[in-house]
Formats: structure tokens, sequence, C-alpha cells
């Protein structure tokens, strides 16, 4: 569903948070990042995507497909198998946007 977030947990439970504005998105990044670290894996489902959401722990560097960054606290991955950082994920644009700005540089 376009502009409404899902976010479940892997012991159950979920809370669901808009997505329509900038605003949104900013808060939906924090809320994901806050629940990423205290649960370690996440699950959400916005835009009619699905992702799932891992904590960034381990030796490996992971580069986010999406604007080159390291995934330092999170990782997002797609069904296509990439890792994108949360603001490409979910941030202020849709992910598809993002990522082609990023492209076209």
């Amino acid at each position: 569903m376009k502009g409404v977030a899902h976010i479940s947990f892997a012991e159950g439970g979920g809370v669901v948070l808009p997505a329509r504005s900038a605003y949104d998105r900013d808060l939906l990044v924090e809320h994901i990042a806050g629940s990423v670290r205290s649960k370690g894996c996440v699950r959400v489902a916005v835009d009619d995507r699905s992702w799932s959401v891992l904590r960034g722990d381990g030796p490996s560097r992971t580069m986010c497909d999406g604007c080159g960054y390291e995934l330092l606290a999170a990782c997002c991955s797609a069904s296509d198998g990439a890792a994108y950082c949360l603001r490409c994920a979910f941030g202020q644009q849709p992910h598809d946007a993002h990522v082609e700005r990023h492209v076209m540089r």
C-alpha cells in the first residue's frame, strides 16, 4: 500500500506508520533504526515492496547499492538481493527515485 509502512518484529507484533511526506519518511527511518538496534531484525512493507532490515554487525564491509556509503548500523535487503542503507530504502524519496539519482551522477 502506498504511503503506509508496516514494520513487523520477529518475536511477533508490529507497528503501522504513515510514509507520505518527507517528515513521515524521516520518522520512519528513525523508528526502523531504533527497532533494528534493539531487536536485531525487522521486516518492513512500504510502497508495495517488502524488506528485511538487519543490524550491520560483523567484520565484512558492505556498501549501499544505492549511494555507495558503508552500511554500518543497518542493512536493508530487497527481494532482488541488493543491500541499501535506510535512507536509500525508506528516505524522503521512494527507493527507485533515490537510486536513479545516485546512478545519474
